[in-house]
């Protein structure tokens, strides 16, 4: 739990619900429960975040194996009807990653904990390309505006990952029929 009082905190803000903030203050114990007291709050910059993650995303795919699956994850972010709307897509309306671009945060971050954890790992590249593509669908349901699109009323975005990356998978069969 965490107190801040206009005029007495620096950079007072009242967040959204998903947002991300820094703050300073003090902690003490009270009533049966550790409180923080804010003396300064910062916003997180969501374009440094976006920054970052496409910087992790460069240099997971510099390292992933087998080259294959590298060239499939190139194909599908190059793919004029996938990248665009992959780095404008929220991950959530109203929960993470709540924001133009969360998709892409929220997948790079996936798939970095994916990568970090399975070093040594067979299937590692396997595991972090399924981590960074299990929210692909929110391309189709999901736009920059913090709306659902038209399909997004109808259909889970579970549902159309297959859809989406269809035809890039083909091209992975061909190419690496045991991924």
């Amino acid at each position: 739990r965490a107190y801040a009082w206009e005029g007495r905190c620096a950079g007072f803000h009242v967040p959204r619900h998903g947002e991300r903030l820094y703050a300073a203050g003090r902690i003490r114990w009270r009533k049966e429960r550790f409180e923080l007291v804010c003396q300064a709050l910062k916003v997180a910059d969501v374009a440094e975040r976006i920054r970052g993650s496409r910087l992790r995303l460069r240099q997971m795919l510099r390292e992933l194996q087998p080259r294959a699956l590298v060239e499939f994850l190139c194909q599908v972010f190059r793919d004029p009807r996938i990248g665009p709307a992959f780095v404008l897509a929220p991950a959530s309306l109203s929960h993470h990653h709540a924001f133009s671009g969360g998709l892409l945060v929220h997948s790079a971050e996936t798939a970095w904990a994916v990568y970090r954890w399975s070093e040594g790992a067979p299937l590692r590249g396997l595991a972090t390309a399924a981590a960074m593509l299990h929210d692909i669908g929110k391309i189709r349901t999901l736009a920059g505006n913090l709306t659902r699109t038209p399909l997004g009323q109808a259909v889970r975005h579970e549902d159309l990952t297959l859809e989406v990356l269809a035809e890039h998978l083909r091209w992975l069969d061909g190419a690496w029929a045991q991924g």
